[in-house]
């Protein structure tokens, strides 16, 4: 799959274009749409050579994102996987894996709830722009519902946690806790 234009304005709004390399927030040099890779200080590039590490760095995280969703079963709508090449984008890779999916032990409904408040910060500090472009990238993940038997399964199997942790995650995420909990009982029948 590939960024649609929604995605890739979304990374635009929030990377901004520098075509002098600048320390972002983490101290960091960055140049162009966000890219750190060889970037020195007092460095400069034109629009097309931004535009060009753009479509690079795009491809990366693309790749980043079908790897793991592939490898954990996301199934993901063109939104879901916009939202998700925004955040590695920003965030990279390991954060995705490790944070934000947990190593594929997170259902995506509850990657879009954890998706606000994964990555808001730099130097410890709580940046105001990054958490305006989390709330987007979770808007955009849109309605992650999955059919009640599938979500039964991944209760059978621990992804929801237990006890009231479980049943307020199946409620915030839209799910009638007492028709899951049938739906599990069933499957161990």
């Amino acid at each position: 799959m590939n960024t649609s234009e929604k995605g890739l304005n979304l990374i635009k709004q929030f990377e901004g274009c520098h075509l002098t390399s600048y320390k972002c927030p983490a101290g960091v040099w960055t140049i162009g749409y966000g890219h750190t890779s060889g970037v020195t200080e007092g460095q400069t590039i034109t629009q097309e050579q931004a535009d060009k590490y753009l479509a690079e760095d795009l491809k990366r995280f693309e790749h980043y994102v079908d790897t793991y969703s592939n490898k954990y079963g996301y199934k993901l709508n063109q939104n879901q996987f916009d939202a998700l090449v925004s955040f590695t984008y920003n965030a990279g890779p390991g954060n995705l894996e490790r944070q934000l999916l947990l190593k594929g032990k997170r259902p995506l409904e509850l990657v879009k709830l954890y998706l606000p408040t994964t990555c808001i910060k730099a130097k410890g500090k709580i940046l105001e722009g990054l958490v305006r472009r989390r709330a987007l990238e979770a808007s955009l993940m849109g309605d992650c519902k999955k059919n009640i038997c599938l979500v039964a399964e991944e209760v059978k199997r621990g992804l929801w946690g237990s006890g009231e942790r479980r049943k307020a995650l199946l409620e915030d995420c839209g799910y009638n806790y007492r028709e899951v909990q049938d739906e599990v009982n069933k499957l161990m029948l």
